[in-house]
């Protein structure tokens, strides 16, 4: 009964889509020849054909866009209708949901306030009330429900002035643009006072400028006889100072000319030493210079010499790390010491592969830019889990990866770790997969194969240093990989025998191997 419900749901959403959107076109096409009140209805109507195609996002952008459009024409009842538009289709959206929820409410509330529509009203509430559950908010539930009951019973209801948190805010910002309105006014007229005292104190300081000269004028008058005598005996006293002084000048210029030669004299000897000891500071600092010079060549030699090791340092150890992630690191050393490294034979080594299913079909769908930034996140991914394990990554081949465990030092505990690896490679893989569907639309399926048995391994190439490994193990470890089922971890019978006490494996008997023949086969479950 269940899967006919859904088929009948998916019979039933491929008839309404459609429809939905050919609705979107026609009103969009619409929307080209109207204005006006016109248009608002049409970019209303628009919202809600999106809301109808499962767009919300795009529902609600129209919505948005409307109800700001109605705001500016004031049309009250269309801003109500678009705000109620809106958060119908927030609330639909699943990505953060709790912030699309918040908003969903501001425009509910708004709504009710503009609308005079009973009907328009009691649909914003019911709103109201849903969200109110979801958030678990016994008191606004217990308030929208007494609302709810009001307007059906009376048609008239507004809400209460402790749940009008709009009309709060409304009410403040006027008291504050009305403050600010009284205070500029207050500011207008004090600026006028000031001009006015400015004006009243130039204007006293030229009144009594005016009565003082016109008392000392008086004054003048009364005493004018008395100032013209002693004017004239002030007259004589100073012509006979004036002689006396004349006498007096001519000894001074005398005694002056007597000292100016002495002086003169002192003059010439104090130049002559000045330009001794002139020379002498002169030639001090000549050497103070070139001292100071040659200490500051030196110290910039010493210091570009400084950082040329420095330099030298870095460079040599950037070369050494670029060559110890290339290569195992007693194969770098060896390589470093002689100049080259000897091919290796280990008895018992485990090699795994991993390949992408439809890697080809999933790369002919994607840009450049995207298909390598997944692989290269997926490869790392890989890298810090067989760094975690103790295993040798070997190289990538395209979409392919291969790591090995027991090399270059032999290690009797390596098959489980590598086991171990190749499960927790294919969570990781699981794990990502809603993440690639959400933001790239495809994701990737590995197959992992693995085979344990003798390698050889070593460096090749004279350039591009490459570390890798032969053998009958590694053609059956790829045939183990190819034969695999996506998700899986597919491993050979020598590999079972030496995990199937630390691992539930599932068999899969004999299964045909290209060039090879037949081969037990087990899928690797989870560890015991």
């Amino acid at each position: 009964m269940r899967w006919l419900c859904t088929l009948c749901f998916f019979f039933l959403a491929a008839a309404v889509l459609p429809a939905q959107t050919d609705r979107v076109e026609q009103i969009l096409k619409e929307m080209r020849s109207n204005s006006g009140s016109d248009y608002l209805e049409m970019l209303i109507q628009l919202a809600d054909a999106y809301y109808g195609a499962g767009q919300w996002e795009k529902s609600a952008e129209s919505a948005s866009q409307a109800a700001s459009a109605a705001d500016a024409a004031g049309e009250r009842d269309l801003q109500a209708q678009a705000l109620h538009y809106e958060a119908r289709a927030l609330l639909r959206i699943t990505r953060r949901q709790s912030f699309h929820m918040g908003r969903a409410a501001e425009k509910l509330r708004e709504s009710f306030l503009l609308t005079t529509e009973a009907d328009l009203r009691l649909a914003d509430l019911a709103l109201l009330r849903q969200i109110a559950l979801d958030r678990g908010r016994q008191d606004d539930l217990a308030v929208i429900d007494r609302q709810m009951r009001a307007l059906k019973e009376t048609g008239l209801i507004t809400l209460r002035e402790g749940d009008d948190f709009l009309g709060r805010k409304i009410k403040a910002r006027e008291l504050a643009l009305a403050a600010v309105r009284q205070n500029q006014e207050l500011n207008q007229q004090l600026s006028e006072v000031q001009r006015e005292r400015l004006q009243l104190e130039s204007q006293q300081s030229q009144l009594m400028e005016t009565l003082q000269n016109q008392s000392a004028e008086i004054e003048s008058m009364t005493e004018e006889q008395a100032k013209t005598q002693l004017m004239l005996a002030q007259q004589k006293n100073v012509l006979d100072s004036l002689a006396f002084m004349a006498a007096l000048d001519s000894l001074k210029l005398e005694k002056q000319e007597m000292l100016l030669g002495q002086q003169e004299m002192e003059l010439r000897e104090r130049n002559a030493q000045r330009n001794f000891f002139f020379a002498l500071a002169a030639f001090g600092l000549l050497l103070a210079v070139g001292a100071y010079v040659r200490y500051r060549e030196t110290r910039i030699y010493n210091q570009v010499l400084e950082e040329k090791n420095v330099l030298i340092q870095t460079e040599k150890k950037r070369s050494e790390d670029l060559l110890l992630n290339i290569l195992p690191v007693a194969i770098a050393e060896e390589l470093k010491a002689q100049g080259a490294a000897q091919a290796r034979q280990y008895q018992m080594a485990t090699v795994l592969f991993t390949d992408f299913k439809d890697f080809s079909s999933i790369s002919s769908r994607l840009s450049p830019q995207d298909l390598v930034e997944s692989l290269d996140y997926c490869f790392k991914e890989f890298d810090a889990i067989i760094g975690r394990y103790r295993l040798e990554k070997i190289k990538t081949i395209g979409d392919a990866y291969m790591c090995a465990g027991g090399l270059p030092h032999p290690d009797p505990g390596h098959p489980l770790r590598v086991v171990q690896a190749a499960l927790e490679m294919q969570t990781f893989l699981s794990e990502w997969k809603e993440e690639q569907l959400e933001r790239r639309g495809f994701f990737f399926e590995a197959r992992l194969g693995i085979h344990s048995g003798p390698i050889v391994a070593g460096v090749v190439g004279s350039k591009k240093f490459a570390y890798d490994i032969w053998g009958d193990t590694v053609n059956i470890a790829s045939r183990m990989e190819s034969s695999c089922e996506p998700g899986k971890v597919n491993i050979s019978d020598t590999t079972f025998q030496l995990v199937k006490d630390q691992f539930v494996c599932l068999p899969r008997g004999k299964v045909p191997a290209k060039n090879i023949g037949e081969i037990s086969m087990y899928y690797v479950e989870s560890r015991k």
